[in-house]
């Protein structure tokens, strides 16, 4: 390199005391290139420089004597940068130092490095696809150059001498992945030489975004081309729907559940499509009316479930059309059969949802659809303590019409009680024995209890129901198992109870026929449990009791002296063969999110629980039968056709998340009667 020899003088005012370093060579712009030699002295020429040395900032230096160059150092930066030269003064100075008195110190100069000329590029490295930003350092002339970007692609915006160029910051987009040489020329004259840089294109990050993430039936999911090269995206959303030369932007509804495989691909470019996946899980929207029947002027109160939109386009069948949020209420004016429908977000859905509301108008025919008579407890039959008012007699019907009910209870052959009132067609009505006068329990023993419809006027008779008064006013509380109990053969469960006022010893008996514990005509087998309130029976005992039906059991209590002071009501048990495996295999909420199942049961926060199980019979049968029951009330029932021997069928169920409840699986086989196979229970707790 040429060596240039420029005293510079920073600070020529000061006079005493002070010394600065040199530099024989500047430049306009008050840089130094990479790899330009430049020389480097102290200002004061007369120092003994036997002890200093210099320091350059970039990890080289050297201490050195006196030389043919009057102490001038030189050296070449390899790498653009800012570096602190320091020249350290010995303390071994004998001679003046500018006129001061020798000492020992330092002097300390900031020197720019730059390339001559260079490019650089952002993001580097960049990915196809991608807008990559060029830019051209220390050129001459840096408001006219032309760039080439080895793709075939150049860029310019101006004439200048000897061609077409843009100025020093540009941008580009590489379609393809590979390596490229990028060449700039400074002023745009394409015959001098180009400052060249190698830029590496890795491949496209293109990729296909979606939400929700798990979206449901009908519903709007949004999808995005991210990092495709042009704007106009050829689609594929897996259900028949084909777009081509599209947005970037999409919004699809898909018309049933099922996976589905989306791609993507940029129309013009010729790459292998883009793909993801999408689950759609069935649509849960429904719509709820407070009631099914009404009267005329009635106000029904409907709510649109699970709807997405604020609002809802609803048709109330009647001529009323209005735009309104997701719950709303409506008066029929005259009777009829009304079809509800509603529409989510504000009529642009693609599904109507509806319910049927039947508005009743009073007429003097009415007939029986059902009808039946239980007490309170369910049964025909019940258990009472003396002087007790938990007793009462209830009917439940259904009527074809709305109009007047009249009839009387009977106590014991003799009329007990006459009813008289309004029911509306379709509606379940119960009507139940008043609380004042109640049913008589003073008197211990058996008592009937039946009814006489007088209109409608009808040939229905009526079971006898019957109530058993014990002789006292004591009442033995079961605890466990409760009263209805399936138990699995192998499965002996333990019966518990509370202890009663006065209560000392205890005793349990069971039965496989109801008549002999009510009339006590057979010898009953009393077992004596002494203090303890629970008894587990034995093996012996347990095989005793009836397979696949109802079997009865009750508890006495005594006093000290051995006398029955207390006894509780009869209660049911059935302990059925399980030749049925019901296993739980995985739940989810109602958004398709895993519900963690556990020895304790399921916890969720979700108003649903879709539970997905299987069974397994070890024999062959024509039809079996699954009910799920949430709290003693069947929510559910599937049939399976044609099962063969250990086959696993699968099956999925909804289950209605209330708070703590207890879900009770029952396989039955469908002969006659049917037979409890198989059973399963499972805890139901919501989150708060």
């Amino acid at each position: 390199m040429k060596k240039i020899f420029l005293i510079i003088f920073f600070m020529p005012f000061i006079i005493f005391s002070q010394s600065y370093i040199v530099v024989d060579h500047t430049h306009p712009s008050g840089t130094y290139s990479v790899e330009e030699t430049i020389g480097f002295n102290d200002s004061c020429h007369d120092l003994d420089r036997s002890s200093s040395s210099w320091d350059f900032g970039d990890g080289t230096g050297n201490s050195f004597g006196d030389d043919d160059d009057h102490g001038w150092q030189y050296h070449e930066f390899l790498s653009p940068g800012t570096y602190t030269v320091i020249f350290t003064h010995g303390p071994t100075v004998t001679t003046p130092v500018c006129g001061s008195t020798p000492a020992a110190y330092s002097d300390i100069l900031i020197i720019k490095i730059v390339e001559p000329k260079y490019v650089t590029l952002s993001p580097n490295p960049p990915h196809a696809g991608e807008t990559v930003t060029f830019q051209a350092h220390e050129f001459s002339m840096p408001n006219y150059i032309y760039w080439d970007f080895g793709d075939g692609t150049t860029i310019s915006s101006a004439r200048s001498r000897g061609g077409i160029s843009a100025g020093s910051t540009v941008t580009h987009i590489y379609t393809s992945d590979g390596s490229y040489f990028v060449k700039a020329y400074d002023g745009g004259d394409t015959s001098s030489t180009p400052t060249m840089k190698k830029v590496t294109v890795l491949p496209a990050q293109r990729s296909i975004q979606f939400s929700p993430q798990s979206p449901l039936e009908y519903h709007p999911v949004y999808f995005t081309a991210s990092g495709f090269t042009t704007s106009q995206i050829d689609w594929n959303f897996g259900d028949g729907t084909i777009l081509t030369q599209s947005s970037k932007y999409q919004t699809h509804r898909y018309k049933s559940k099922g996976s589905y495989t989306v791609s993507a691909k940029d129309s013009s470019v010729s790459h292998d499509p883009v793909t993801t996946f999408v689950t759609v899980l069935p649509d849960n929207r429904f719509l709820e009316a407070s009631k099914p029947e009404a009267k005329p002027d009635e106000a029904i109160v409907f709510n649109a479930i699970n709807f997405v939109g604020d609002l809802v386009l609803w048709d109330f069948g009647d001529g009323t059309v209005i735009s309104a949020g997701h719950q709303v209420e409506h008066v029929f004016s005259r009777g009829g059969v009304y079809r509800v429908t509603a529409v989510d977000e504000n009529g642009e859905g693609e599904k109507k949802y509806e319910v049927v509301i039947r508005i009743l108008g009073a007429t003097d025919e009415v007939n029986l659809e059902i009808a039946e008579i239980r007490l309170d407890n369910g049964k025909y039959y019940k258990v009472i303590a003396k002087n007790s008012k938990d007793i009462k007699a209830v009917l439940k019907m259904k009527l074809r019409g709305t109009g007047i009910i009249s009839g009387y209870w009977t106590l014991d052959g003799v009329p007990f009680e006459f009813i008289n009132e309004v029911a509306v067609q379709g509606e379940l009505k119960k009507i139940y024995t008043k609380d004042i006068p109640g049913l008589p329990t003073i008197d211990p023993g058996i008592h009937r209890i039946s009814l006489k419809l007088t209109r409608p006027s009808t040939e229905l008779i009526f079971p006898t129901l019957k109530y058993y008064v014990l002789p006292y006013e004591n009442r033995v509380e079961i605890i466990s198992p409760p009263d209805g109990f399936v138990a699995k053969e192998k499965e002996i469960p333990e019966f518990t109870w509370k202890e009663p006022a006065g209560g000392v010893k205890y005793k349990i008996a069971f039965a496989n026929y109801l008549y002999k514990f009510i009339y006590n005509k057979e010898k009953i087998n009393w077992i004596d449990t002494a203090l303890d309130r629970k008894f587990k029976p034995g093996n012996e005992l347990w095989k005793g009791i009836k397979r696949n039906s109802w079997s009865y059991w009750k508890v006495q209590a005594l006093d000290s002296n051995g006398a029955v002071i207390a006894e509780s009501d009869i209660n049911e048990i059935k302990v059925v063969i399980a030749t049925a495996e019901i296993s739980i295999n995985s739940a989810e909420d109602l958004n398709g999110k895993a519900v963690k199942i556990s020895q304790n049961g399921i916890n969720s926060g979700s108003d649903a629980i879709l539970i997905k199980g299987s069974i397994k019979y070890k024999g062959h049968s024509k039809y079996l039968v699954l009910r799920v029951y949430l709290d003693d009330q069947m929510t559910d029932q599937l049939l399976f056709r044609d099962v063969k021997k250990d086959e696993v069928r699968s099956f999925e169920t909804s289950i209605p998340n209330r708070g703590k409840g207890k879900v009770v699986f029952r396989v039955l086989k469908t002969s006659s009667p049917s037979v409890v196979i198989g059973i399963r229970g499972l805890n139901l707790i919501k989150k708060k």
